[in-house]
């Protein structure tokens, strides 16, 4: 039975997802699964991504004004748990929203997890008219990792840059420039169409989006006209109006890691744009990429520096 309650006197929000109680699969104590809550690019819905078979809380509300307690950015005004679907998929369908709605979600802590608290999502919103779609701009995303001298194959296949859309919106990178410092440029071009990064989404682009030529990797775009030297290089992200959105300029292992065959991952506790800056944030992935000896977690959490 669907549950319905009234939102600030406007807003009617079906508390009625489609994942079903189908599964009692559980993971181990902090197991790597993103806890996610992202806002449908079409329709006015939230979706949750996590655990297979996980029971989390979604919360729905407006933004906490104050700082944040525990975690919390949701100013409840409704909550409903939510059993994920042996996929680790949930959904919530949202009437049209008139005002923005936003949306968090929470899992209890696991038997044995290192973090007693429970974990939260990052924070989804939903707006009137569909889903607000930005153009990038500086602040808005952050580069997160790269794999410059890939082993399980060559370099001009298997190099690849991994960004995160920071908004709890979908943003729109068509018109953005990728660069270094020698002149070697690629714009993103979907020929006039928008190109959208989902909320929160991590996004790959290299130089060959075929897993079974790439290293395994799920490239979701790929470049032409730029490529990451093994020595010392830029990695340079500009707006479609020439505004640098962010940088990595990385060297030759006098103070970032440059092991071949393993991507160079920022630490997932400072994604921000200032932060990355320094090369002490950055480590090699210690995850395995695809079925080959190569490391990172392209598309995927980053793996915790030591």
């Amino acid at each position: 039975m669907n549950t319905r309650l009234l939102l600030n006197s406007a807003l009617l929000v079906a508390l009625a997802g489609t994942a079903a109680a189908q599964s009692t699969a559980t993971a181990g104590p902090d197991a790597g699964d993103a806890l996610r809550v992202v806002t449908d690019r079409e329709a006015p819905a939230f979706e949750l991504q996590g655990a297979p078979g996980e029971r989390v809380l979604l919360l729905v509300g407006a933004p906490r004004t104050a700082a944040p307690r525990s975690g919390c950015r949701v100013e409840p005004l409704a909550a409903r748990w939510v059993e994920l679907d042996p996929l680790g998929r949930g959904r919530l369908a949202l009437p049209a929203p008139g005002r923005p709605v936003f949306a968090q979600a929470w899992q209890p802590p696991r038997p044995g997890a290192a973090t007693p608290a429970g974990r939260w999502s990052d924070l989804a919103v939903a707006l009137p008219g569909g889903q607000l779609a930005s153009t990038a701009k500086p602040g808005d995303l952050v580069i997160t990792e790269f794999l410059k001298d890939p082993t399980d194959v060559a370099d001009t296949s298997g190099e690849w840059v991994e960004v995160r859309n920071l908004l709890p919106w979908r943003l729109d990178l068509s018109g953005a420039v990728l660069s270094d410092a020698s002149g070697a440029a690629y714009v993103f071009d979907n020929g006039g169409a928008p190109l959208y990064l989902r909320p929160h989404e991590d996004w790959v682009f290299g130089a060959n989006t075929d897993p079974a030529t790439n290293g395994g990797v799920t490239v979701d775009w790929a470049w032409s006209g730029f490529s990451l030297r093994n020595s010392s290089d830029e990695i340079f992200l500009h707006d479609r109006f020439g505004n640098l959105m962010d940088a990595v300029v990385y060297d030759d292992g006098v103070l970032w890691p440059d092991t071949p065959g393993m991507s160079i991952s920022l630490d997932p506790t400072v994604l921000d744009t200032t932060l990355n800056d320094d090369p002490a944030h950055w480590c090699h992935a210690s995850s395995v990429t695809g079925g080959g000896a190569d490391t990172g977690t392209p598309g995927a959490p980053n793996d915790v520096c030591p």
